[in-house]
């Protein structure tokens, strides 16, 4: 790419972008667990806000007598509906994610921690956010940072929104409504006229074996 220190590999695929170079370097359990764990961190960083939203907006009755109490204390305070409350939090975070990048690296990571630290318990001392919101949002950023590719990254942060205000309208319904829409988007999709979630759809044994975990490198050989 002219003027970036960047290049762009094509044919690609929705697994790949969960594959890390490193994945190769050590024993395949172990990174057949990381890659599981990358699996589980982007279903997490996509849908875990929206099913907070959904729940505490309609679906309360699924939680359990002894959470239901406490959350139900935490949120008296706040003024906004979950998916203001939800929002407040999660554009800030965004705001304070590309703070982060533009500035210097040696305040960068302090200014992330003081104020992500600062701004959680200003928020939650004014009752402008809940505790469980607090919780909620800080496990799907960690889930988020988890996936190694950046644009990953970005689009699941993005896509996330639409879910959550699917989910505010709809509830749980919303959540699968939305779900199926961005599957129907993905398998439509291509790369250089390669479907974009193969070796999944269409299914191929042969190359699906370092897919969702990678095998012992003498099975790597073809």
């Amino acid at each position: 790419l002219d003027g970036t220190p960047y290049a762009l590999l094509a044919p690609v695929t929705f697994f790949s972008f969960l594959q890390a170079p490193d994945d190769y370097y050590g024993s395949w359990i172990v990174h057949s667990l990381n890659r599981l764990l990358r699996f589980l961190a982007l279903i997490i960083a996509l849908f875990l806000p929206a099913l907070y939203i959904a729940i505490v907006s309609y679906h309360y009755y699924m939680i359990p007598l002894n959470l239901l109490i406490p959350l139900a204390e935490s949120r008296a305070k706040v003024p906004f509906p979950p998916i203001i409350e939800v929002l407040i939090l999660e554009t800030t975070l965004e705001m304070l994610r590309e703070a982060t990048i533009r500035l210097p690296t040696f305040i960068a990571n302090s200014i992330g921690v003081v104020g992500g630290l600062i701004i959680g318990q200003a928020a939650v001392s004014a009752g402008v956010v809940s505790n469980i919101i607090i919780i909620v949002v800080a496990i799907t950023a960690i889930a988020s940072f988890i996936i190694p590719n950046y644009d990953m990254s970005l689009s699941i942060r993005y896509s996330r929104f639409i879910v959550m205000f699917f989910a505010s309208i709809f509830g749980i319904i919303g959540v699968v409504i939305c779900s199926m829409f961005i599957l129907a988007h993905l398998v439509v999709l291509e790369s250089l006229g390669e479907p974009y979630l193969k070796p999944l759809l269409p299914f191929s044994r042969r190359d699906f074996k370092d897919t969702l975990l990678r095998p012992a490198l003498r099975k790597l050989r073809k």
